[in-house]
């Protein structure tokens, strides 16, 4: 039986090479996205 492949080579080239901006970028959405959902909509 063949090893499955890594994920390492499922993972795009160029997203390989900008890991940490990708991670910063979603660590900020989730962090908004948390903030925004915690306090009351002025909207209403």
């Amino acid at each position: 039986m063949a090893r499955p492949k890594r994920l390492r080579h499922r993972v795009p080239v160029k997203l390989r090479h900008h890991w940490k901006l990708v991670a910063l970028c979603g660590a900020f959405l989730a962090a908004y996205w948390g903030c925004s959902a915690a306090t009351p909509s002025a909207r209403t």
